[in-house]
Parts: structure tokens; C-alpha cells; sequence
């Protein structure tokens, strides 16, 4: 498959260019022309990622926090040295930041709340006039959810202030910010599992007495990457592999 029909089947699979966001999504770098057969997927293009992507003979990096955030900047220190990798091992790197964060069922929050075994899943939360997270009933009590967190990811922070029986929860990876977590404590559900939580969000969620589990930002973001793994293997025949760079955040 050229590289040019795999961004086409992308793009139209991920709905990208109906999605506002600061990322490019899509090609960043590479050759429409170029024939793929392997492609690594990760979270993060960063030195370490691309590396890994190059020792393991792939055609093409798919990453979720690609290089390109829709503002020049020049290419320098470590952007150049990984700018040099790509461009000399001839791997392509292909972005998709928020197309991956909302898809249902390949992105981050749509498989994070089936492994939470949430039921009546629905939309939930507002970013950039789009739809982000899901939400819906839960199953499990605090103490198996908490469990349940600390199975898929191994940075969980768990912050409760109101002991009330769970009922419904909602689903943001990565860094939902402030409007996400203000619009988490205007609804009627119980319990907030998210990605990162910044200094100014931890003292609102205390203010406002809400329920919040951070699963981290890279343990959120990984799970629709995966996912995406198995679609092209399945789907369109192509080897894949995933590459597991934590950050510890």
C-alpha cells in the first residue's frame, strides 16, 4: 500500500478534516509515494520513539503527539537531530492528536471506558466546539475502579472528595484542562477519569469537592494508539508494532 492510500483511508476513517485542532493531523513527514509495509505506533515522536521506529525497520512512525502544532519554529538541537533520523532512514511520520482522542471505538477515551466497563456510552465534554470524552453508568465501586486504574496504568493518582456510591463516570485523556473539569462538576456524574492533572486543577478539584482519577497523560493516550495498531493489522494487512516509551507523566 502507498503511503498516499493509507493517508486517504485515514483521513476519511478518523473524519480529519471535520476536527479542529492545533496539531497537524496527517502527514508530517515523508513520501506519498513511498509503499508501506511495517509502521510503528507511539504516543510520542520524540529521539527515543524514532530510534526504536528505525532499529525496527518501519516504513512509517504513527504517533499521537506528532512534531507539528501549526506554528513555524526552527529546526534545532534535538528537533534537528530527529528531523535527520527520519529524513535519512526514509520513515514517514504520521500524526493524529484529537482525530485519536475522540473516534469511538478506536480513540483513547471510547476504549479507556470499555475497560471500565462503562455501559450507555454518550459524549461528554466540549473542546475547541467538538465533542472529546465519553461517559456513561459504572458498574464497579470505587475500590474495583481504583483497581481497575491501577491495572491499565502505572501513574494513577486517585483525588476523592465526596464518598456519595458511583454511579456515572466520564472519560477525558490526556490533559483536559480547566473548561473540561468545570464542565465535569456542572453535570450529574459522580466521578472524573482523565490523564494529567496540573497544580491549578488539583486545587479546583478540591474547591469544588469533585471526584477525580489521573490515570497520567501518557498511560491515557496510549490505548487508542494500540487500538489503531490492531485496525491496520487486521483490516488492511500491514505489521505493526507498538513502541512503549513512557514518560512517567
Amino acid at each position: 500500500m502507498l503511503l498516499f492510500e493509507l493517508d486517504q483511508i485515514l483521513k476519511k476513517h478518523f473524519n480529519v478534516h471535520a476536527i479542529s485542532d492545533a496539531a497537524i493531523n496527517g502527514l508530517q513527514i515523508g513520501d506519498y509515494e513511498r509503499k508501506i509495509n511495517s509502521i510503528a505506533l507511539a504516543v510520542d515522536a520524540n529521539l527515543p520513539t524514532i530510534r526504536k521506529a528505525v532499529e525496527g525497520k518501519a516504513d512509517l512512525l504513527l504517533v499521537h503527539h506528532g512534531i507539528f502544532w501549526g506554528k513555524p519554529f526552527p529546526f534545532t538541537h534535538g528537533d534537528y537531530t530527529k528531523m535527520e533520523l527520519l529524513v535519512k532512514n526514509n520513515l514517514g511520520l504520521y500524526g493524529l492528536h484529537l482525530p485519536l482522542d475522540l473516534h469511538q471505538p478506536l480513540g483513547n477515551n471510547y476504549q479507556i471506558a470499555q475497560k471500565l466497563e462503562l455501559s450507555d456510552i454518550a459524549p461528554f465534554g466540549n473542546y475547541g466546539g467538538q465533542p472529546i470524552g465519553f461517559q456513561g453508568n459504572l458498574s464497579l465501586n470505587l475500590s474495583e475502579l481504583d483497581h481497575r486504574c491501577v491495572m491499565l496504568s502505572s501513574t494513577v493518582r486517585k483525588i476523592i472528595n465526596r464518598h456519595q456510591k458511583l454511579k456515572k463516570a466520564a472519560v477525558v485523556s490526556g490533559k483536559g484542562g480547566m473548561d473540561i473539569l468545570k464542565q465535569f462538576a456542572d453535570s450529574d456524574l459522580d466521578i472524573l477519569i482523565t490523564g494529567e492533572i496540573e497544580h491549578s486543577l488539583y486545587n479546583t478539584i478540591i474547591d469544588f469537592q469533585l471526584n477525580v482519577i489521573s490515570m497520567g497523560h501518557y498511560e491515557s493516550e496510549k490505548f487508542g494508539v494500540i487500538a489503531l495498531g490492531d485496525y491496520l493489522k487486521t483490516q488492511l494487512g500491514l505489521k505493526t508494532f507498538f513502541i512503549e516509551e513512557q514518560t512517567g507523566y
